[in-house]
């Protein structure tokens, strides 16, 4: 117990560290994980017994420091892998062959299948019919909407 209170600094750097880690696994919202780089250093700032106020503030600074440097940049990078492009959809489509799984009426959407996938379809030419099972390929995308021939017509 008598080192215990001796070294009160570091254990209170261990627990706050351990509390902002299981903080950040169960929130994910990448906040927490900042202050565990300040406590970290505080946490060596102890171990070489630099007084508590002085890691107090170099902890302090260097959470604040991290969380303002490298959150942005970092949720940056999440969103932009969360969020498709128009063209990155495009690309997922355009040029493959589905299924007709809802039969395309002249003038009116249906249904295509394409790699277990269901996506919106209009014909490319508005008297066309397609019956469910008939084979289209995808010739661009308008919006969610698949514009497609028959799969025979396209070489």
């Amino acid at each position: 117990m008598d080192w215990m209170a001796a070294h009160l600094d570091i254990v209170t750097w261990v627990i706050l560290g351990i509390i902002f880690i299981v903080a950040e696994a169960v929130t994910v919202s990448v906040v927490s994980i900042w202050f565990v780089g300040g406590c970290a250093l505080a946490l060596v700032l102890a171990l070489i017994g630099v007084p508590f106020w002085v890691q107090l503030i170099v902890a302090i600074g260097a959470s604040a420091g991290l969380l303002v440097g490298c959150r942005k940049m970092i949720t940056a990078n999440l969103n932009r892998k969360k969020a498709l492009k128009d063209e990155d959809i495009s690309n997922l489509v355009e040029g493959k062959t589905g299924v007709v799984t809802e039969a395309i009426e002249p003038g009116k959407n249906g249904q295509i299948e394409i790699g277990g996938n269901y996506w919106t379809a209009r014909a490319f030419n508005e008297e066309d019919h397609f019956a469910a099972n008939d084979r289209v390929i995808v010739i661009r995308l308008d919006g969610l909407c698949c514009v497609v021939e028959a799969a025979d017509n396209v070489q």
